[in-house]
């Protein structure tokens, strides 16, 4: 029996280009058996940049609940303090839509759904997710 030169074993193919991913940071990833985009290395990513996320939101958490106290005698003191709690609660509240973006993120991970555009369904890019893996978007629905 003469071999095919253009006949490849898949499962052979599929664990080289795995491993050749693997090995390419910047190819991170790849598409399913159904066509939708899921990638190990971008959940990593997501579940390292949560708990970095976490860390610091606890971080806010425990200075708001320490500003609970009395304000300073000094009225200049306690202009400053109102003008530091308004950057620190804003600070909560970026803190608190980037985790539920990642979490987001993790589902649609989860779900084999990450990687897909939620306005028109095509495949995300790779630059973008490597740039904002949490996002929904592709470049061309984030610029409507």
């Amino acid at each position: 029996m003469v071999e095919d030169p253009y006949v490849v074993d898949l499962d052979t193919s599929l664990i080289t280009v795995l491993d050749e991913m693997a090995a390419h940071e910047h190819l991170t990833a790849w598409v399913s058996g159904d066509g939708l985009m899921r990638s190990t290395v971008y959940e990593q990513q997501l579940r390292e940049l949560r708990e970095q996320l976490t860390q610091r939101h606890e971080r806010v958490e425990k200075h708001i609940k320490h500003r609970e106290g009395p304000l300073s005698a000094d009225f200049a003191e306690q202009a400053t303090e109102r003008q530091n709690d308004d950057v620190v609660f804003a600070l909560d509240e970026n803190l608190t839509l980037e985790l539920q973006a990642i979490d987001a993120a993790l589902k649609r991970i989860e779900n084999d759904e990450f990687g897909v555009c939620a306005t028109c369904g095509d495949e995300i890019e790779a630059a973008r997710l490597d740039a904002i893996p949490w996002t929904t978007n592709c470049v061309s629905c984030k610029e409507l």
